[in-house]
C-alpha cells in the first residue's frame, strides 16, 4: 500500500477514480459524481474568487460573489446533458458553471451559462420529474467558454500541491 501522505494529490485522485470503478462494479456505490461537483466548485470558486454557500441553508446554488449567485456542476466529459435541475424559472442561481473532467479528473472544458440561456434551453422531464438540459445544444452566444480559466487553476493547484510533498 502507498504512503498515502507522500502521495501528491494527481495521484490521490488517479487512485480515487480507479477505487470508484471497483466499488461500482461492486455494485457498493451507484456513481462518483459526488466528489466531481466538489472538485468542480474546488476550480470555480478559487478561480473566480467566490465564497461557497453553505449547503446546509442553501439549496439552489453554490456560492455567490458581487450579488451573483453560482450554481456549480463537475461531469464527466462527453456527457453534455445536465438533469435533475428544480424549476430554472424560479431557480435562485444566476449563473450556471460546468466543469467537464476526463477520467483522470483533468480539466478537459468549461462553460459559463446564464440562467436565462438555461431557462430558454430546458425541458421538463416527467419520468425523472425535473428539468433537463442539453449543454451541446445551447448556441455558442448563450455560453462562454471558460476552459483556460480551470486549466489555468487546476495548474495552480497542481504545482501548490507539488511544493507541499
Amino acid at each position: 500500500m502507498i504512503d498515502l501522505h507522500f502521495a501528491t494529490d494527481r495521484a490521490l485522485l488517479n487512485g480515487l477514480r480507479e477505487h470508484l470503478a471497483e466499488l461500482r462494479q461492486r455494485q457498493l456505490i451507484r456513481t462518483g459524481r459526488g466528489f466531481t461537483a466538489d472538485r468542480a466548485e474546488d476550480l470555480v470558486t478559487a478561480a473566480y474568487q467566490l465564497t461557497r454557500a453553505d449547503h446546509a441553508c442553501v439549496k439552489d446554488y453554490d456560492a455567490k460573489a458581487d450579488g451573483k449567485l453560482y450554481q456549480i456542476k463537475g461531469r464527466a466529459a462527453g456527457k453534455l446533458t445536465m438533469t435533475g435541475f428544480n424549476d430554472p424559472r424560479t431557480a435562485a442561481f444566476d449563473i450556471l458553471v460546468v466543469v467537464f473532467f476526463d477520467a483522470d479528473y483533468r480539466v478537459v472544458a468549461a462553460r459559463w451559462v446564464t440562467r436565462g440561456a438555461i431557462v430558454r434551453h430546458q425541458a421538463f422531464r416527467q419520468a425523472s420529474r425535473g428539468y433537463r438540459v442539453d449543454l451541446g445544444k445551447i448556441p455558442p452566444d448563450d455560453w462562454e467558454d471558460v476552459t483556460l480559466d480551470m486549466l489555468a487553476q487546476e495548474e495552480l493547484f497542481d504545482r501548490r500541491d507539488a511544493q507541499n510533498r
